[in-house]
């Protein structure tokens, strides 16, 4: 008989074993190793977070649009959405003329390259919004928290008030809600969309490590 295992292994399973090598990478770049460290500079986060917003501008309007896509469905929720988070941080560290700030409208070739694509996504194929949805938004309930300890330690911070990006505030049960997302990922059953998902989780991968890298250039 032949062997099923592999088309047979859910989606999530499927994710963590075959990207590991491109998640480990994004996740050693010098950026983030600033941070782990508390090494960051103010500028440095600053423009970090000018670069979410850049990013999840796109991103979030692009799962919005597609919230009923088979896909996307079982996983959407407008809780997770952190771009109104991030505009509080901005606010915090930059201050309130921050929509005026040079460095909102300077967008950076990789940035510009990851917005494109989601865009081209949205139009086209937008059933692989789905890896991006997972390598952005589970990185970010998973790790949000080690991340929001640094920050407020470097920059003495005496609350949460600046870490907003970090804290789900309508999902006070996050670990839940990993898992219910994982259980709304392996929804997705058909062994072709599952390839095509893991292969662009892999480019998603890649996008963040090339963004990232850009920041200390």
């Amino acid at each position: 008989m032949a062997d099923n295992s592999e088309t047979a292994e859910t989606l999530s399973a499927r994710l963590k074993q075959g990207t590991k090598e491109q998640h480990d990478r994004a996740s050693r770049v010098k950026i983030m190793g600033k941070i782990m460290s508390r090494n960051v500079s103010r500028a440095e986060y600053e423009q970090l977070l000018f670069t979410y917003y850049q990013m999840y501008t796109v991103l979030e309007k692009a799962i919005r649009d597609h919230c009923e896509n088979e896909s996307i469905k079982n996983v959407y929720s407008s809780k997770l959405e952190r771009v109104d988070s991030i505009k509080l941080d901005l606010e915090y560290f930059v201050g309130k003329e921050w929509e005026s700030d040079e460095r909102l409208n300077t967008v950076s070739p990789a940035v510009e390259q990851f917005q494109a694509h989601i865009q081209d996504l949205a139009a086209k194929q937008p059933s692989l919004l789905l890896a991006h949805f997972y390598v952005r938004y589970l990185g970010d309930l998973a790790g949000g928290q080690i991340i929001s300890t640094k920050i407020q330690r470097r920059f003495e911070m005496a609350d949460l008030n600046g870490l907003n990006f970090y804290t789900f505030k309508d999902i006070p049960n996050v670990r839940g809600h990993v898992k219910q997302i994982k259980e709304g990922i392996d929804k997705v059953v058909d062994p072709t969309l599952i390839e095509d998902i893991v292969n662009e989780v892999k480019v998603s991968f890649e996008m963040q490590y090339d963004i990232l890298v850009e920041l200390t250039e």
